[in-house]
């Protein structure tokens, strides 16, 4: 499923990076792929591209898994191999049909920094406990994913020294 995001970077900087996702439930042994963010920024202008395959989590099933379990999120930078993780309750994923949010934290050379994952739940969805586990299903999963990113950029300098001169400051601060 791909989904695009566009947003307007600061100055004319352009580059590639490929971001690898892996997930998981916390504590139940190594986190598969479940796919990549693709981010192109050229002068100025970025797209995300979101590449992920229908995913099975029928290897947990006969795992003794609670709903207030949480689902890890790893994303790894291939170029600079920088990671950052996440995690929310599992339960969340259910209730979010799926349909989730990464927010990647880049410098301004687009060198990973961090990563927020967040379900998109309805405020319609029904609670945890009225619907049977996603886990205990052989039934493949797709996802709906938006992908964003923030990057900062160079602020006002400050200076370090006050000036002694045509300013009238308090007594003390000099």
């Amino acid at each position: 499923f791909l989904l695009f995001s566009f947003a307007r970077a600061e100055g004319e900087v352009s580059y590639s990076r490929t971001f690898k996702v892996l997930h998981g439930i916390a504590g139940q042994g190594s986190m598969p792929l479940r796919g990549t963010l693709d981010l192109k920024v050229v002068d100025g202008v970025a797209t995300i591209e979101v590449n992920q395959d229908s995913i099975s989590f029928e290897q947990y099933a006969e795992q003794n898994i609670k709903t207030s379990d949480l689902y890890t999120i790893k994303v790894i930078d291939e170029e600079s191999k920088m990671d950052a993780m996440t995690s929310v309750p599992l339960c969340q994923l259910q209730q979010s049909n799926f349909r989730d949010e990464f927010v990647l934290t880049l410098d301004p050379s687009g060198e990973l920094r961090g990563v927020s994952y967040a379900p998109m739940i309805s405020r319609l969805a029904k609670p945890c406990h009225t619907v049977a586990p996603f886990w205990t299903s052989p039934d493949k999963i797709q996802f709906t994913t938006k992908c964003q990113y923030e990057t900062s950029s160079p602020s006002m300098t400050v200076p370090v020294v006050l000036p002694t001169t045509g300013i009238n400051l308090p007594p003390g601060i000099i």
